[in-house]
């Protein structure tokens, strides 16, 4: 059967989505990796 390459385009879907999601967590983490005290701080 052929799926007309649905099955390698799934695949660069899945793989941007993961880098995006690293991207989002390195975005949102860097000011806490900068201001450690400020993330602690109660």
């Amino acid at each position: 059967m052929n799926d007309f390459g649905a099955e390698r385009i799934r695949d660069e879907v899945i793989l941007i989505a993961r880098f995006l999601l690293a991207l989002l967590f390195l975005i949102f983490g860097w000011d806490k990796l900068g201001d450690y005290s400020g993330t602690v701080a109660i």
